[in-house]
């Protein structure tokens, strides 16, 4: 699997809670070349417009992860 540009892809959010919808669980490279399990949400906003956040970013410039890429199919047993 390749790392997915965040500026040339992101993952659907296709998964509803309330109002709002995540990506699922997917790992993402962070700009302080980390690596995490994160979900991409798409956030409904009291105007009716929905916002990208990603989970675990408390960085107003939404910049915290560079790229994504899905989580690997787990192991046959």
């Amino acid at each position: 699997m390749e790392w997915i540009d965040v500026n040339k892809e992101l993952p659907d959010c296709w998964s509803q809670h309330r109002y709002d919808y995540g990506s699922g669980y997917l790992l993402g490279y962070t700009k302080f070349n980390e690596v995490e399990i994160t979900q991409l949400w798409n956030i409904k906003q009291e105007d009716g417009t929905y916002k990208k956040h990603w989970e675990g970013d408390d960085d107003k410039e939404g910049d915290y992860i560079t790229h994504w890429m899905p989580l690997p199919k787990r192991p046959s047993v």
